[in-house]
């Protein structure tokens, strides 16, 4: 679809606006030094785009610019979109249905929200209400933004062909992983360039995402009725049930009655009695063990404090010995005095002593007792209806386990609001198999993409002469990695012959121009398929050619070479399609070599040279009042 980018505005805060003006069906070139806004103009464009993030700087020369927007016709209507700079991640916009740039945007509660909307509407996204369905609430018509955009990173890579760091929307709060993203991707370029009808191909959408709520619901109940069925496997394994039931809700019936019919109530008596004879065996093993540890500290003890009255003897010999050649009245009795205290320690000793034999024989009775209770517990036979109580117990202990099982599974019994649920999206799933066309016409148009971007693809190397490698091979566009895989014709596989930054550059200019020249005639045929812009953006289109000479080319030539092919694929889509196209290109290159190779081509618009003090944001800009 016509969608011509008219210009690219800046405001300050002062209230100054500054305008970079672009022609529609021309290929538009910006050139400049590094660090002076090029690469801006793009961010600006994807974030005025609504682009979740803004990849603006944040350098100081952008601290007086508050405002940024764009302004671009279709075929129905020009429209202004601006968004501020500083309130990045924020839901906010000012859109004009009628073109119209304001002296300075102003918020509009309803400005985002609008925007999307119309943007929705012009790339037939409004056809496609899938948002409610969590696996597709992150696609949006963004994601055919990637047929608009060869990157800088994307100009040299020899692997990707599209930039899916572009996708950087939000969904609850969380970034979109890689494998979201491409999985998003896929399903946009299948609407976009393989199915005829947006609405019947969003009916296919809404019945994976119906079918993959129900097999999450189907999995609850799966659960639920494995945990009876386990139950009841169990339960007749041993003999506990005969019925051969199939119907969960029989099923259910035959273990109620197993365990009501073989409740406790008969068991009990005969429970209680040799569940308190095994209390009485732990309490008695347990009263053994904690005097045995009691008698082994308290020995330690006593061996302790032995050993000290041990050190007081010499004071027991010294009175006995030597008392008479004490003359001194104190030391004799600071001598009596210790004499005294020793035998006092030691009589308190010796009573100390007489506690271990009792605690000996407390062990002795206890350990008594307790093989008295043990050998009771071994040779007593409890019998309950005529069978051996220990076999009860066990059939009792089955029964309980079996139980247990059983009562689990019905906590996880899905509730009344889900069955209902599964009987809703069983039902919608049924009305949606019905409804949705035979899906071999998407086939088709699979197989005829592939075979179309094969000849374009050859068709715009041949003409521009811009791969000498190419001869001898063939390109083939891979559907399921989103990637052109060169060929041998002889070979017939896949080779690595073409290599070279350069050649991959040339390689994805004419892909995407034989992607737009397709997408333009398929969306004319099927005025009901999924919309594209008709515009593309080149960032450091001659950064591939940075080594200088190329083979037989030096870099100057091979940039010429580079903006032929673009010149040639305006031509082209004006006159073979009747259709209106604008490529926008950003570099580094100098004026006068874009002017030596482009002065005779018809399709070539330098719009400004960001060089000597001139930027995207100018000085003027930057001032503050």
């Amino acid at each position: 679809m016509k969608f011509t980018i008219n210009k690219v505005i800046l405001w300050n805060k002062n209230g100054k606006r500054r305008e970079i003006p672009f022609q529609p069906n021309m290929v538009n070139i910006i050139i400049g030094d590094n660090n002076t806004g090029k690469t801006t103009i793009l961010e600006i464009i994807d974030y005025c785009l609504l682009s979740s993030s803004a990849r603006i700087p944040t350098t100081n020369t952008y601290d007086n610019i508050i405002w940024c927007g764009i302004n671009f016709s279709t075929e129905e209507n020009t429209y202004t979109i601006a968004r501020q700079i500083h309130r990045v991640n924020v839901k906010e916009a000012y859109f004009n249905v009628n073109g119209e740039v304001p002296l300075r945007p102003s918020v509009m509660k309803t400005g985002f929200q609008a925007a999307k909307n119309k943007l929705n509407e012009l790339f037939k996204f409004d056809l496609f209400e899938i948002d409610k369905y969590e696996t597709y609430k992150h696609i949006s018509f963004r994601y055919s933004l990637l047929f608009n955009l060869i990157s800088g990173e994307i100009s040299t890579s020899s692997e990707d062909f599209f930039d899916f760091s572009r996708l950087n929307e939000f969904v609850n709060g969380k970034q979109l992983s890689l494998n979201k993203k491409t999985d998003g991707f896929d399903t946009i370029f299948n609407l976009t360039l393989a199915s005829e009808n947006p609405k019947e191909k969003g009916d296919e959408l809404k019945l994976k995402a119906l079918e993959k709520q129900k097999k999450k619901l189907e999995k609850e109940f799966e659960k639920y009725i494995d945990g009876i069925k386990l139950a009841g496997k169990l339960a007749k394994e041993d003999d506990l049930i005969n019925s051969d039931v199939s119907k969960t809700e029989e099923l259910i019936d035959v273990l109620n009655k197993l365990f009501n019919e073989f409740s406790n109530e008969k068991l009990q008596p005969q429970l209680s009695q040799y569940e308190s004879i095994k209390t009485d065996e732990i309490v008695l093993i347990r009263k053994i063990r904690q005097l045995k540890k009691f008698k082994k500290e308290y020995s330690k003890y006593l061996s302790y404090q032995n050993a000290d009255i041990d050190v007081l003897k010499p004071i027991e010999y010294i009175y006995d010995n030597y008392k008479e050649i004490i003359n001194n009245e104190f030391s004799r009795q600071f001598i009596e005095n210790l004499e005294n205290e020793y035998q006092e320690l030691r009589s308190q000793a010796d009573f100390e002593d007489t506690n271990v034999p009792e605690i000996e024989n407390e062990i002795r009775e206890l350990t008594e007792q307790l093989e008295f209770i043990q050998k009771s517990l071994n040779s007593h036979t409890y019998k309950i209806m005529n069978l051996d109580f220990h076999s009860q117990v066990g059939k009792f202990i089955q029964i309980g386990t079996i139980k247990q099982l059983f009562n689990s599974a019905l906590e996880k019994k899905p509730s009344e609001k889900k069955s209902e649920s599964l009987k809703r999206l069983t039902k919608e799933i049924e009305l949606l198999v019905n409804d949705i066309p035979n899906t071999r016409m998407e086939e088709t148009n699979k197989t005829k993409f592939v075979s179309e971007i094969k000849n374009l693809v050859a068709e715009y190397i041949q003409k521009s002469n811009s791969i000498p490698e190419y001869e001898g091979l063939f390109a083939r566009f891979n559907y399921e990695t989103k990637r052109i895989e060169i060929r041998s014709k002889t070979l017939g596989r896949d080779v690595s012959r073409l290599g070279g930054s350069s050649n991959q550059l040339f390689l994805r200019l004419c892909f995407f121009a034989s992607l737009h020249e397709y997408l333009i005639s398929f969306q004319k045929e099927n005025t009901e398929s999924m919309r594209t812009a008709n515009f593309l953006i080149i960032d450091r289109l001659s950064s591939p050619f940075k080594e200088g000479t190329i083979g037989n080319n030096t870099q100057e030539e091979l940039l010429g070479k580079a903006i032929q092919i673009l010149n040639y694929f305006v031509e082209r889509i004006n006159q073979k399609t009747e259709s209106d196209f604008q490529v926008i290109v950003l570099d580094n290159s100098s004026r006068s070599t874009v002017e030596k190779y482009t002065k005779e081509l018809d399709r070539i618009h330098i719009v400004e040279d960001f060089r000597d003090g001139n930027a995207l944001v100018t000085k003027e800009m930057m001032e503050y009042q």
